[in-house]
């Protein structure tokens, strides 16, 4: 059987005795406990120690918890930590949850059966976490393989079609030859695609090619890559003040895209989308909604997952992967992305980007 290792960082010997009580009365197999006092200590095991879980007191002497909370999320170490303390309050609570914690509990209220949840539900947070995580890494190494593959057969049609034109110049009709730069400019475009995919399965989040984005022009683009199925459903789309911010115009045009896919391929009727943007602080918030068949509010948070579909790819074609890639982008740009759903009530995708003038600004 497999042993779960948990350490109690506690400087108050009562109490740590009192948590293994507890851990011991929670009806947990296979508990090993392992306790120390001080921050060194601690930094020592969890620098030489894999650990299932942690119970971290929020005050250890003169130093806080929380601040070796952060030491260990800015070292990227996500062992489920739970915080626990005797003067326990809503604020702190809150701010050891945003700081990376697991759970909360307060030595007031704790029993065995607290203590048990916590511990449970801290460790399949993180394996979820890490499981998520391994799914995006794997969809990374497929994107940046897959466009190391497709970035010669592109330019090669950019060329071809380049060729093309030059080579009937003069005996193309305005419609043809309409029909040309457009097919020249989207051969770009995917070109450029490929190659900021490629740059950002390398580098992963921390690529920044950021620059002032216009997100008129970025609709503009994405309804131009979807103008069959924009013609096919006779969709209408409105846009309301859009701005412009500091972002990656090339992923943002992707974003736009999945969304607005979506918000067709899952409307019953003509298609109709609004897509609006409000300054907030120092971020805008853009929204782009539709009146089509909707979802549970139960499920907006799974669609993110790769490869996770709401209806069967019977019923609604596609890979299942669109949102999840817009959430990759948009948490590139430092932003959130999050979805407002209900059955037969529309959905409406809402995301944040950093204002272009803002961040001028504060430079």
């Amino acid at each position: 059987m497999t042993m779960t290792h948990i350490l109690i960082i506690e400087d108050n010997d009562s109490d740590a005795l009192f948590l293994e009580y507890l851990l011991s009365e929670s009806g947990e197999p296979e508990l090993v406990i392992h306790h120390c006092r001080q921050v060194s200590e601690a930094r020592q095991r969890l620098s030489a120690n894999k650990f299932d879980c942690v119970f971290l007191d929020y005050m250890l002497g003169s130093m806080k918890g929380t601040e070796l909370l952060g030491e260990l999320r800015e070292s990227n170490n996500d062992v489920p930590i739970i915080i626990m303390t005797g003067n326990g309050s809503e604020k702190i609570a809150v701010n050891a949850l945003k700081m990376g914690a697991q759970d909360y509990l307060s030595k007031d209220t704790w029993n065995a059966e607290l203590v048990r949840r916590a511990l449970a539900a801290a460790i399949a947070a993180v394996h979820y976490q890490r499981e998520i995580a391994r799914k995006q890494a794997a969809i990374q190494t497929f994107a940046y393989r897959a466009a190391h593959d497709l970035k010669s057969p592109v330019r090669q049609i950019g060329m071809l079609l380049e060729q093309l034109q030059a080579d009937l110049q003069g005996r193309l009709t305005e419609s043809e030859h309409e029909l040309c730069e457009l097919a020249m400019r989207r051969a770009a475009r995917l070109e450029r695609l490929i190659e900021r995919l490629i740059g950002y399965a390398e580098s992963g989040r921390r690529t920044r090619l950021f620059a002032p984005a216009s997100l008129q022009s970025v609709l503009e683009q994405a309804m131009e890559s979807l103008d069959h199925e924009i013609s096919k459903s006779n969709a209408i789309i409105h846009s309301v003040n859009l701005p412009v911010v500091l972002g990656d115009d090339v992923l943002l045009v992707q974003v736009f895209q999945n969304a607005l896919s979506n918000a067709i391929k899952f409307s019953t009727d003509v298609p109709e989308i609004v897509v609006t943007a409000k300054l907030d602080g120092n971020s805008w918030h853009v929204s782009i909604a539709d009146k089509g068949i909707g979802m549970p509010e139960s499920l907006v948070d799974q669609v993110f997952d790769p490869f996770y579909r709401v209806h069967s790819a019977d019923v609604y074609e596609g890979s299942g992967i669109g949102l999840a890639i817009c959430q990759q982008i948009i948490e590139q740009h430092e932003g959130k992305i999050w979805i407002e759903s209900a059955p037969q009530n529309g959905t409406t995708v809402h995301f944040t980007l950093p204002d272009e003038l803002s961040n001028r600004a504060n430079a």
